[in-house]
């Protein structure tokens, strides 16, 4: 099962749970108020390791 969710019903992936339900593959969606957060926030985990911080 593949699930794609801003994450703004967490309630629902709790359900899920309990269900046995859970989904194989997760994209979760995140927004920022403008352009330069937005490249902040969402950096892929490999990148910020390359660049030292963290993950």
């Amino acid at each position: 099962m593949f699930i794609v969710t801003n994450g703004e019903h967490p309630e629902m992936l709790e359900r899920l749970q309990r269900e046995d339900a859970l989904p194989t593959q997760l994209y979760l969606s995140c927004n920022a108020p403008n352009k330069e957060l937005f490249y902040r926030i969402n950096v892929p985990v490999m990148y910020r390791r390359m660049r030292g911080r963290g993950g």
